[in-house]
């Protein structure tokens, strides 16, 4: 360096290091290969999870697809078959006794049986109907139009609120044949003149009460002689549900079914 007179100063030394930009550090390209190893093991288990999801996804409705065919032959075997048998018998005792009405009554009553048998099968599967206002309205249409044949007084009541609750297609269709199988009970064998099916919902569970004024049974009987009864404990256990029965000779008879939602 010079001063302002011209004399030049001593030559002074200095050494020092430029350090590296923190790109070009080794924790930073240690840290940009573990950020690769683990973006590259997440895509991976990602497209691993997805692929999982989709294979799941295709066993659960191949599954579906299994137990809804196994539903619908068991159905047709215990609902339609049993009177399908039944019309094959008439049909050939009406052939050697054509003069008698009996037996082509038989056949008429035992073809609308199964018309309506294969009517509610249909409906059952279809997802235009899994509300419970739309069970509960074909319920009521089909109960009040039979009670009525009977002279019995049919009521039904239900929250307005619970119309639009959505049911899946098991529930749905376990739920309306038990239902309608009391109903039934009811009007063929109870000797009642009044029956009331209410709908209604606790803890969000869904509660449906047939209660009748009729005759009534002896419950511990009635389990081991009605095949109705044992049809009606298994469809209650498809649904998960509960089920309590009371009733009392001559007093009537109260039949409640919980069901978790």
């Amino acid at each position: 360096a010079m001063n302002s007179s011209g004399y030049w100063s001593n030559e002074v030394k200095y050494n020092f290091n430029i350090r590296s930009p923190w790109w070009k550090t080794w924790w930073f390209n240690t840290l940009v290969v573990l950020l690769a190893v683990c973006l590259i093991f997440f895509i991976t288990r990602f497209f691993y999870l997805y692929k999982l999801h989709q294979q799941k996804a295709i066993i659960e409705t191949q599954l579906a697809i299994q137990y809804e065919r196994q539903r619908i032959s068991s159905d047709l075997h215990d609902e339609i078959g049993s009177t399908l048998s039944s019309i094959n018998i008439y049909s050939g005792l009406a052939k050697k006794e054509p003069n008698n009405p009996f037996y082509i009554d038989s056949i008429n009553q035992n073809v609308n049986e199964v018309m309506n048998k294969l009517d509610d099968l249909v409906w059952s599967i279809k997802p235009t109907g899994d509300s419970l206002g739309k069970i509960t309205e074909r319920l009521n249409g089909y109960a009040q139009a039979t009670a009525h044949l009977k002279g019995i007084e049919f009521t039904f009541s239900m929250n307005h609120q619970l119309y639009e609750r959505q049911l899946n297609t098991d529930t749905k269709h376990h739920l309306y044949m038990v239902t309608k199988e009391l109903i039934n009970n009811a009007i063929k064998h109870s000797g009642c003149n009044q029956i009331l099916v209410e709908v209604s919902s606790k803890n969000n569970n869904l509660t449906v009460t047939v209660n009748d004024n009729g005759n009534g049974f002896d419950i511990e009987t009635a389990q081991k002689e009605r095949n109705g009864l044992k049809n009606i404990r298994e469809r209650v256990k498809q649904m998960k549900a509960k089920l309590e029965i009371k009733s009392k000779i001559n007093k009537g008879t109260e039949i409640k079914i919980e069901i978790p939602t």
